[in-house]
This record gives structure tokens, C-alpha cells and sequence, in this order.
């Protein structure tokens, strides 16, 4: 991790979304032109495949005129490429000196990172645990597009066996048929569901859709 006090900022590009921590040097006049740290940034939001950012002043105790104009100048960047952003800002004084600029109106300013997440809806897999998912609406997408997904894909399955066991419990043709629907409802579901969730989550929606897929093969060949 870079030392606060050794660089002016940090990017980190994660999964779903970056996050810009702006650190105290970036306020001291000997360290470099802050325009020239503006372009740097700008040309780092324009690779980003999901440009959701996170701007991190957590360390910052007070902001010159020209700091404020490098979020702007930034925020400026993000909305030519519909991107989200949100500042994470703790401290008392630098919120003050964003609303003396009527900024506080423009963005969402929050105390925590897990505010912030929430702010963007991004949901982060860790140890098994969602954080900065609660409430947030892609959070609850995912997690209904999977499960979805599994009972289409234990309705599918289901059905593929009574037909295989020459089940009479419902007409041949209709097994057919009812398998199918839940096939591809399990696919359609499953392929939501790896767009919306990460890690684990992600990994059982693909295996939804392999399994999905197969289903409608063994099915396709039964006919």
C-alpha cells in the first residue's frame, strides 16, 4: 500500500468499482502541479471498465481552491463517460469548504466507505459476508435472479427425470414442455444473476446456466 505521506494520491481499480484516496501532500504547494495530477487521473477513469469511483478524503484535514477544482474536474470526467460517483469525507472541515463551493447539493457526500458502496449499490463478497449491499438495489437483484435460477434449474431437473423414468404423472408431451420453460427461465435468470453478483455468488449463476443448458440438451433429446 502507498504511504499517505510519501504520494499525493492513490487509485485502486477493484471489481466493481475504484477508489481515488486523496492524501495531505496533495495540499502542499512543493509537491508538483496539480493540473498534471488531474490529467494523470482523468487518463486512469478512462480505462476503467465499470467507471463507479470512490473519492476517498478521509485524510485530508483542509482543501485549497485547487483541490476542489480537480473533483470538479474529475466528476466533470466521470459524467462524459456515465460514470457514478461519491466522495467519502469524514471530516468537518473539508465538507465545509466542498458546500462553501456548492458542491454539497451536486454530489452524495458520506462519512464511510460502507455509505459510500452503498451509495453506488455495490455489493462486495468478503469472507463470506455481503458488505455495502444493504439496501442497495443491485444487491437485491442478484440475489433474487439467483435464486431464481436454482429453482428453475431444480424444476428443470425434475422434470428431465420423470421423463427418463417414463413418469405417468403428467403427460409425456407436457414434461416436455414444462422442462423447457424452466430451462430457459434458468438460463435467462442465471445469466442475470452473474451480471449482478461477484465471487461465490457469480460462480454458482454460471454453474446455473451450464447446468441449465445441459437440461435442455438431455430434454431436446428425449423428444
Amino acid at each position: 500500500m502507498v504511504d499517505s505521506s510519501e504520494a499525493p494520491y492513490r487509485f485502486e481499480d477493484r471489481e466493481s468499482y475504484s477508489v481515488l484516496a486523496l492524501y495531505p501532500l496533495i495540499n502542499e504547494g512543493q509537491w508538483g502541479n496539480v493540473s498534471e495530477v488531474g490529467g494523470e487521473i482523468v487518463g486512469r477513469l478512462k480505462t476503467l471498465r465499470k467507471p463507479a469511483l470512490v473519492i476517498d478524503l478521509s485524510t485530508l484535514e483542509y482543501m485549497g481552491s485547487a483541490q476542489v477544482a480537480l473533483l470538479v474536474r474529475i466528476w466533470k470526467s466521470l459524467k462524459q463517460i456515465n460514470g457514478r460517483m461519491v466522495v467519502q469525507c469524514p471530516g468537518e472541515m473539508v465538507r465545509e469548504v466542498l458546500a462553501l463551493a456548492g458542491l454539497k447539493s451536486l454530489w452524495n457526500i458520506v462519512d464511510t466507505r460502507e455509505a459510500a458502496l452503498q451509495s453506488l449499490s455495490i455489493t462486495e463478497y468478503s469472507e463470506g459476508r455481503v458488505i455495502g449491499g444493504g439496501g442497495g438495489g443491485a444487491g437485491k437483484m442478484g440475489l433474487m435472479t439467483l435464486v431464481i435460477a436454482l429453482v428453475a434449474v431444480a424444476g428443470a431437473g425434475g422434470l428431465l427425470g420423470m421423463k427418463l423414468q417414463n413418469s405417468t404423472a403428467l403427460d409425456p408431451k407436457l414434461q416436455i414442455a414444462l422442462g423447457f420453460v424452466f430451462a430457459v427461465v434458468g438460463l435467462l435468470a442465471g445469466q442475470a444473476a452473474a451480471f449482478f453478483n461477484r465471487g461465490i455468488a457469480r460462480i454458482i449463476a454460471i454453474v446455473a446456466i451450464l447446468a441449465c443448458l445441459g437440461i435442455g440438451v438431455g430434454l431436446f433429446q428425449t423428444l
